[in-house]
């Protein structure tokens, strides 16, 4: 039997610590967005609370300089208004005693506005669409107010001066407001309607009238001479009908055409100088813009 006595067990080695980057580098680094659930959005006229039908996010992509709110619907898919870092005239935090924090973000020009849905064999769908909110507020005002609890505000006001891109610092360090006006420049509204893919910006009407006026051809004196024809056209061109406060007006064009076709006056029955038929050919083109211009 043996009498040897077992030593204890060589130290094992410990793995060396892994190297973890910095929370600004790895967030500056990462395409994934950093994002916070936000209470309430409030954009000129519109309002939109959170509920547990339809959440709102902010993601924030510090490598790609975006900001995206983001609504997100149980059923139909999530909405997204989408600013790129350039587009941001100046920031803002404010905390409240109400334990209630807003964000403030002016824009220079409107944003974009995307839907996106997944479908049941994964594939995920993201395509452009027209400004969802009332009255199109988010294509006219400049000013975005985002509601977070403080605590939430602070880290995200944390998480932003936390990145190393200069662009982030430069929208930091703007007095805010930067802009006097509270609404965006005629030219930029102008820019964002011809943007919006929902049809609304020209209806065209391709209008062709082939009148054909017969003469009696008898020589009984009752004055082939003049053939008037009195035609009275209106064109009603109504938009695409949806609740998005363009108004939706009808444009109604009122054309009134009188066209007096002059024979040639003689009673000459039988002469093949065409007294039988006059024919007008008419073309007309019309361009309707949206709202009734």
């Amino acid at each position: 039997m043996s009498t040897r006595k077992r030593g204890p067990p060589p130290p094992s080695q410990p793995p060396p610590p892994a190297k973890i980057p910095s929370t600004s580098q790895a967030r500056n680094r990462s395409p994934k967005p950093v994002y916070f659930r936000i209470n309430k959005i409030q954009v000129g006229e519109w309002t939109q609370d959170s509920s547990p039908i339809e959440a709102l996010r902010a993601r924030i992509y510090g490598g790609s300089n975006r900001l995206v709110w983001e609504l997100d619907h149980r059923h139909a898919g999530k909405r997204k208004i989408e600013i790129v870092l350039g587009n941001v005239s100046s920031m803002q935090f404010s905390f409240g005693n109400n334990a209630t924090g807003v964000m403030e973000v002016e824009l220079e020009n409107p944003p974009e506005f995307f839907l996106e849905t997944d479908h049941a064999d994964g594939n995920r769908k993201i395509e452009s669409i027209g400004d969802f909110t009332t009255n199109t507020s988010a294509s006219l005002y400049r000013h975005h107010k985002l509601f977070f609890g403080n605590d939430v505000l602070r880290k995200i006001q944390e998480t932003i001066t936390s990145f190393t891109k200069q662009e982030w610092d430069d929208v930091l360090n703007r007095q805010f407001p930067n802009k006097p006006d509270l609404q965006f420049s005629q030219d930029a509204q102008l820019n964002q309607e011809e943007d919006d893919g929902d049809a609304d910006a020209v209806a065209t009407k391709d209008l062709n009238i082939d009148l054909n006026v017969v003469q009696d051809g008898e020589d009984d004196g009752d004055a082939d001479a003049v053939a008037t024809k009195g035609l009275n056209i209106d064109l009603n061109v109504v938009q695409d009908g949806e609740d998005d406060g363009d108004a939706d007006t009808v444009a109604t064009k009122g054309l009134n055409i009188d066209l007096n076709v002059v024979q040639d006056g003689e009673h000459n029955q039988g002469e093949d100088d065409a007294d039988a038929v006059a024919t007008i050919d008419l073309n007309i083109d019309l361009n309707v813009g949206q709202d009734g211009v």
